[in-house]
């Protein structure tokens, strides 16, 4: 028989942590727990699903299928990287302040003294 084709040959390799029989070509997945179940990878950079060993994933990824980064990142420019403040902490930050800002000067338009000019008539005749 062929080189792995043989349960025998599977078994032996399978429990060596340094060698995984069957390795995948790059763009598919597969578990450790069911190596023979293979799983196309949904992304077309091969670089998240690189192949090799059971659940491989590149770009710093984890999961089934390589879709998830691990806890505290979050995805950028295709890779896991750690979460950041970013723009959006801002935005959420500095919307209160303009809301009431806002609030204010509609306060101030809406409370202002109205001065009637007797002078000029309001109806022609």
């Amino acid at each position: 028989c062929s080189f792995g084709s043989e349960y025998a040959n599977f078994a032996k390799y399978s429990s060596d942590s340094t060698v995984s029989i069957p390795m995948v070509l790059p763009g598919y997945f597969t578990l450790s727990a069911d190596p023979l179940s293979v799983y196309l990878c949904d992304d077309e950079d091969e670089d998240t699903c690189p192949g090799g060993r059971s659940e491989s994933c590149g770009l710093g990824r984890i999961g089934l299928l390589c879709e998830v980064c691990p806890e505290g990142q979050g995805i950028a420019d295709n890779a896991c990287s750690d979460c950041g403040a970013g723009p959006g902490v801002l935005i959420w930050a500095g919307l209160p302040v303009g809301l009431i800002v806002l609030a204010l000067i509609m306060f101030r338009i809406a409370n202002d003294k109205v001065t009637v000019n007797v002078g000029v008539p309001l109806m022609a005749s």
